[in-house]
């Protein structure tokens, strides 16, 4: 029997979300969710030039992403206001690229497979996109 369920505490609340944060954005330590939006893996799948998460980290490191006009394979660069993205011509694009939006914080050119940084992710922001993932 396992008897009537228990309240948790608030370290157990806290450390739950932590655990979520470090298993949704596949790191090792749960950074604030600002810092996980700025890394370049998760801001290629905002864009939607992959479906998932590893898969935006894959494409990184295999060198399939231009930041800046220069190739990167470091998916965990923190990229800034006016940094702009490009995707390699021969990356197979997901069928749901054309339908999906962007956050508002980035632009994306789906003609050129192309993107910018055009603001910085606020805390709203990152918890409507999570309330929406949850909902869809």
């Amino acid at each position: 029997m396992r008897g009537r369920p228990r309240n948790q505490s608030d370290y157990a609340i806290e450390l739950e979300a932590r655990q979520n944060v470090k298993l949704e954005y596949g790191v090792k330590e749960a950074l604030p969710t600002e810092k996980l939006e700025a890394r370049l893996d998760n801001v290629v799948y905002r864009m939607g030039f992959s479906l998932t998460r590893p898969g935006a980290r894959q494409l990184v490191s295999h060198r399939h992403i231009t930041l800046n006009k220069k190739r990167v394979s470091i998916p965990s660069i923190k990229v800034k206001l006016g940094d702009s993205l490009v995707l390699a011509k021969n990356v197979p694009i997901p069928e749901r690229f054309k339908k999906h939006k962007a956050p508002n914080w980035l632009k994306v050119n789906k003609k050129s497979l192309s993107g910018e940084v055009v603001g910085a992710p606020a805390r709203v922001e990152v918890i409507r996109i999570k309330e929406r993932k949850e909902y869809e």
